[in-house]
């Protein structure tokens, strides 16, 4: 169903020249469908730039954003195997 709704509005878009404003947590869809991706941060704008530029971002907080991963929660994940190791 996204994938059609994405469709959807790509196609209408491209006819009509329209600029959209679209709100998703599902990272591919936002990088399939974007001129230019911005990300929210207690309610305001942490970071704005076109789709490729912002997939190769450093910035850390975005990273996690894109990747799902936290880098707080690996740490503790490792040290609770490291303590599963340990006992």
């Amino acid at each position: 169903m996204a994938k059609t709704i994405r469709d959807l509005i790509a196609a209408t878009q491209r006819v009509f020249g329209f600029t959209a404003v679209m709100v998703s947590h599902d990272i591919p869809e936002i990088f399939g469908i974007s001129d230019c991706v911005a990300m929210l941060g207690d309610g305001t704008i942490v970071a704005m730039a076109p789709s490729a530029e912002f997939q190769r971002t450093s910035d850390q907080r975005i990273r996690e954003f894109i990747t799902g991963h936290s880098a707080a929660a690996t740490q503790a994940q490792q040290g609770r195997r490291e303590l599963r190791r340990a006992a």
